[in-house]
């Protein structure tokens, strides 16, 4: 969205205080979220707001990137995508799976950018 690069940057944040009284800061982080999540209620569109555990079991992490469960557990042998062992059971940080599905769509773009460059016809 294009309109998230004019929102002010500031560490602090924003504070508004124009809801009867209520005051309401909001986190410089959350500025750019907020912005579009505003920008999909103006258009119509439903919007879900969830919560995200700071780490997921590897059932929810293959699910959360679309592969079978024995390719996430490749990977994470692999280390392509950081882990660690808790109670028996490896977990993984959201922040890693959110890292790894950035740079396998960079990847994808890249070889689509080749492709065309190439002129292969895909």
């Amino acid at each position: 969205m294009d309109r998230c690069k004019d929102l002010p940057t500031a560490p602090a944040g924003v504070e508004l205080d124009q809801l009867d009284g209520l005051q309401v800061e909001i986190p410089a982080k959350a500025l750019a979220a907020l912005a579009e999540i505003l920008d999909q209620i103006a258009k119509g569109r439903a919007v879900d707001i969830q919560g995200i555990p700071p780490e997921v079991a590897t059932r929810e992490a293959a699910a959360l990137l679309n592969l079978p469960h024995p390719r996430l557990l490749q990977l994470l042998d692999e280390g392509a995508i950081a882990s660690r062992i808790s109670n028996g059971r490896r977990r993984i940080q959201f922040v890693d799976l959110v890292a790894f599905k950035q740079a396998q769509a960079e990847a994808m773009d890249e070889l689509a950018a080749l492709s065309e460059d190439l002129k292969m016809g895909y």
